[in-house]
């Protein structure tokens, strides 16, 4: 469990990056929000890398990765600067949902390269958060996806693309100054209301 308030910075790691395999529950709040973020970025927390003044960019660490039968919590949550990868290093991502069960809400999670968030597998419930500043603000590509309330933003190809999966609702999201608004593949149990 993370506190509220708290500030994580990260830099490239390892092979594979930070993967959660059990559970992992980050409830921050309005007034305390808690980052996920690159050691570069001092707009938080200060300097925390001691190499003078710094600023965070796309590409600084590699995201949060869910895995099979894990469960995640996010609320109040701030994800930025990730999306580092390559053969083995990551695959482009803010958070990816491999197999989980993941819930974020009123969270932020911008500018982490390819994938905001990038569901592979699992079940996604995803409520009031702004997704923004990626090529794909949510990818989906296997299972159960649930979407309410949330901002899809200046993702620059779609701010949703979801090419296969089980199902798939939207209901009352804003999509605005994304590349195309969404894809969504013809065998995905879709319904969708107030978008």
């Amino acid at each position: 469990t993370i506190e509220p308030g708290t500030i994580i910075k990260a830099r490239t790691t390892g092979l594979g990056g930070p993967s959660i395999y059990g559970q992992l529950i980050a409830n921050g709040t309005s007034e305390l929000p808690i980052y996920f973020t690159s050691i570069y970025d001092d707009s938080v927390g200060g300097d925390t890398g001691g190499d003078g003044s710094t600023s965070g960019t796309v590409k600084d660490w590699q995201g949060l990765y869910f895995k099979e039968g894990s469960t995640g919590e996010l609320d109040h949550v701030v994800i930025r600067y990730s999306g580092y990868g390559g053969y083995g290093f990551g695959d482009y991502v803010g958070v990816e949902n491999n197999g989980g069960t993941l819930t974020i809400k009123n969270s932020l999670i911008d500018q982490n390269n390819q994938h905001g968030i990038w569901q592979r597998a699992g079940t996604l419930v995803l409520e009031n958060t702004i997704i923004s500043n990626h090529l794909f603000g949510l990818t989906m590509w296997s299972d159960t996806v649930t979407a309410t309330s949330n901002s899809f933003s200046l993702n620059s190809q779609y701010g949703l693309h979801a090419s296969g999966g089980d199902s798939l609702s939207l209901t009352d999201n804003n999509f605005t100054n994304n590349g195309q608004t969404a894809y969504i593949a013809a065998p995905i149990n879709f319904s969708h209301t107030g978008n």
